[in-house]
């Protein structure tokens, strides 16, 4: 207490006071999610590489924008593209072997010396025929399998190409799970592809920055080298360690054709490629596999996605689409004419003066003696019938279609009366004639009538929102973490969750799948996520990729160390210069016991009692030597007893006889 001199004679009043500063713990779900967006922007500035704070979707969608929109092409699946290319094959090999035959035949003796090539033409024709039945058998097995797109006897496969965003669709996944504030920073827009350099960049953006507790880049696993997104994760992991205060969410990057055949090299080389210092491995956890999310609805969509229909030009989803209309709307039968009917009425027989004059006649009649010759143009004048009227003119978009397809009245009508619509409302939006909302609101109209008249479009759609909803599980992990830390405390495992906004996981792990993904030899775990029978889709691991420390082994440890130490290091700041003497010592000691003692009672720390669960010390002879005090180190030491999940739990039965021991 300060000394005061009083000068002036009367009654002054000083207030002590009876109790510790208090400490307040720190937030400890705040996300910050780094990726690319629509835009950038707010109140007309920029916000690139600049970590902005959101508490929901719509503010997300005021600064950032909306979602990217891909533009899908409908394609053969596989093994339908090599059934053609076996069978155009074999066309070839025919008609070689046909041309060798012909030179065979109709060539001289000195010739037919080259009828060993027709042997060789016929082996040819032989081995191409063989490539087809191959083919033939790799297209039933496929169709056995699932496919993006079934049209009638068709099947299809959906791509949008290499150009894909998920940040926009992550967010919302986080917010399905209980997600709540987090930060946004975008590193580009939806023009370009994922690259190593932008996702560093908004890395380093948040470097300093006072807040996070997360690090989650979903769009990681978009890079196109494996080494790229290596190096971006140990400077994830990296970043942790030095701040101290933040984990990284971490997905595993893998090819498209993912499946459980390639899991064992996957994940080999997820993890020989994870190269941060030991330190940093108990910063990380990682997660697997991908997610089927219903996040995406097929309402969502329109023929906009499509690249060709967005520019009113027939490519392989309009040809599809007739085709479909065709087998909707097939062309009625031609009625019989009543006469042809009557004439096949039995005992109708045609009468003489009836029938035609044969042409026979009319030219015996012609070569007769003394018949003259009408001239040429005249003859042409009376032979000729009365011009029929013009055909109308084939609608140009019918240039480019398949030989093979051929459509219908009510399928021609279709085509031409929507292309015809979509070419000029995408010409009114260029000349600037529409309005957004008078655009999208004329762009609904047409692909409303446009799946009325074509119901499969629906199910066009369904695949493709099926193929933008599946993304990474990083996003739903975030989520958990926030949602868990609410309602259960940090010091719990965000494990044996239920995900909403999940189909399934891509992938179906077994229990043998799982003994490697959670202890492996090398320690760097990876949390499955699995779908049981009844329960869902669960979160099924709780480990960090320091798997093989028995101190940082665990998530919950692991989080709920950096939420006390980080709620203790904000409370002590306060005391840095105050006086290094005993009063400060019992104050800072019973003020972060208080803390704990808090954190104890709420289920945080293990132990009967408050002296069983957590230590406070702090003072000269405990914590600190005369030495210490001299160079104006105030050192606080604080021992814990961390509650640990049970991971495993064993049941032991065993029979007794009646009237056994018990």
């Amino acid at each position: 207490m300060a000394v005061v001199q009083y000068k002036t004679p009367g009654v002054y009043i000083e207030e002590l006071d009876a109790f510790p500063p208090s400490i307040v713990g720190v937030e400890t779900a705040v996300p910050v999610f780094i990726g690319y967006t629509e835009r950038a922007e707010r109140n007309g500035r920029s916000v690139d590489l600049q970590p902005i704070r959101i508490a929901s979707m719509a503010d997300y969608a005021a600064v950032f924008g909306g979602a990217f929109e891909p533009k899908f092409k409908l394609t053969d699946p596989p093994a339908e593209k090599a059934l053609a290319e076996a069978q155009a094959k074999e066309e070839e090999a025919a008609a070689a072997l046909k041309r060798a035959n012909d030179v065979v035949a109709n060539t001289d003796a000195e010739k037919r010396t080259k009828a060993g090539d027709v042997g060789e033409k016929e082996a040819a024709h032989n081995e191409a025929l063989g490539k087809v039945r191959t083919a033939k058998d790799a297209v039933k097995t496929e169709r056995l399998g699932p496919a993006d797109v079934a049209l009638g006897e068709r099947r299809f496969t959906l791509d949008y190409g290499d150009i894909r965003h998920y940040l926009f669709n992550a967010l919302r996944l986080f917010y399905a799970n209980g997600g709540g504030s987090c930060y946004i920073v975008s590193v580009g827009d939806y023009e370009g592809k994922v690259a190593s350099d932008a996702l560093k960049k908004g890395l380093d953006a948040v470097k300093d920055l006072v807040g996070p507790t997360m690090l989650v880049i979903p769009e990681a696993v978009l890079l196109d080298d494996l080494a790229q997104y290596h190096t971006l994760v140990n400077e994830m992991l990296t970043q942790c360690l030095a701040k101290q205060d933040r984990v990284a969410i971490l997905d595993i990057w893998a090819p498209q054709d993912f499946s459980l055949d390639t899991l064992d090299d996957v994940v080999q080389k997820f993890r020989a490629g994870i190269s941060a210092p030991s330190a940093a491995l108990k910063y990380g956890m990682a997660y697997a596999p991908f997610l089927r999310t219903s996040i995406v609805d097929p309402s969502e969509l329109d023929f906009t996605n499509f690249s060709e229909l967005e520019e009113g030009t027939p490519g392989s989803i309009a040809w599809a689409l007739l085709a479909e209309a065709n087998r909707l709307y097939p062309d009625p039968k031609p009625a019989l004419a009543d006469k042809t009917a009557e004439s096949k009425q039995p005992g109708a027989e045609a009468k003489p003066d009836e029938k035609k004059p044969a042409l026979a006649d009319k030219s015996a009649e012609s070569k007769q003696p003394g018949a003259e010759a009408k001239p040429l143009g005249e003859e042409a004048k009376q032979s000729t019938a009365p011009a029929s009227p013009p055909a109308k003119p084939q609608p140009a978009w019918l240039a480019s279609m398949p030989k093979e397809l051929t459509l219908t009245t009510k399928a021609r009508e279709i085509g031409t009366s929507y292309l015809s619509a979509i070419r000029q409302v995408q010409q009114d939006k260029k000349d600037n004639k529409l309005t957004r909302d008078e655009y999208w609101a004329q762009v609904k109209k047409i692909n409303e009538g446009l799946t009325a008249q074509v119901p499969a479009l629906k199910e066009i759609y369904k695949a493709m929102a099926a193929k933008l909803g599946l993304l990474p599980p990083s996003a739903a992990m975030a989520g958990v973490y926030t949602q868990n830390d609410t309602l259960r405390g940090v010091w719990n495992a965000p494990a044996n969750v239920g995900l909403n906004a999940v189909i399934a996981p891509m992938l179906s792990f077994s229990n043998k799948h799982q003994e490697n993904l959670n202890m492996p030899v090398d320690g760097k775990a990876i949390n499955a996520i699995r779908e049981f029978v009844g329960r869902g889709t669960l979160v099924w691991g709780a480990r960090t990729l320091d798997g093989n420390s028995n101190d940082w082994r665990y998530i919950q440890v692991r989080r709920a160390l950096i939420y006390i130490e980080q709620s203790v290091e904000l409370a002590l700041n306060k005391f840095v210069f105050e006086p290094n003497v005993g009063r400060t010592w019992v104050t800072v000691a019973s003020m972060v016991g208080g803390f704990l003692r808090g954190v104890w009672q709420a289920g945080g720390l293990m132990g009967a009692t408050p002296n069983e669960a957590f230590s406070v010390q702090c003072g000269l002879g405990s914590t600190m030597t005369a030495q210490d005090v001299l160079e104006g180190r105030m050192i606080v030491q604080i021992k814990l007893q961390m509650v640990r999940p049970a991971e495993f739990i064993i049941l032991s039965f065993q029979q007794q006889m009646q009237g056994g021991a018990a």
